[in-house]
């Protein structure tokens, strides 16, 4: 696993001048930060085009004591209750599957 500092020295090896490299760096990953969580704030997809692709779904709420079914007994039980809830889920495109 990469830490963002590793990443932040990787990127800022990729710019000319030394003294605003890491800096230009840090930059880039808070912009990309700021874009994809406004992408799926408002319409709930982002693509890194040909790398990975993140969507969000949202998960209703149950209500405490609706039944619900478990698979693994075949007994049917009720519920405690959740809110709902946002998922974000993260898929590998085309190009990163190749790649490995």
């Amino acid at each position: 696993m990469t830490t963002k500092k590793q990443l932040v020295e990787a990127l800022s090896e990729y710019y000319d001048d030394e003294e605003d490299a890491k800096y230009n760096a840090e930059n880039f990953l808070g912009g990309l930060e700021e874009i994809i969580e406004e992408a799926l704030k408002k319409d709930g997809e982002f693509a890194l085009p040909g790398l990975i692709k993140f969507t969000t779904k949202v998960k209703p709420a149950v209500k405490k004591g609706t039944p619900v079914y478990n698979p693994f007994t075949k007994e049917t039980g009720k519920s405690k209750g959740k809110p709902a809830s946002t998922q974000v889920k993260v898929r590998p495109l085309t190009r990163l599957k190749n790649m490995v």
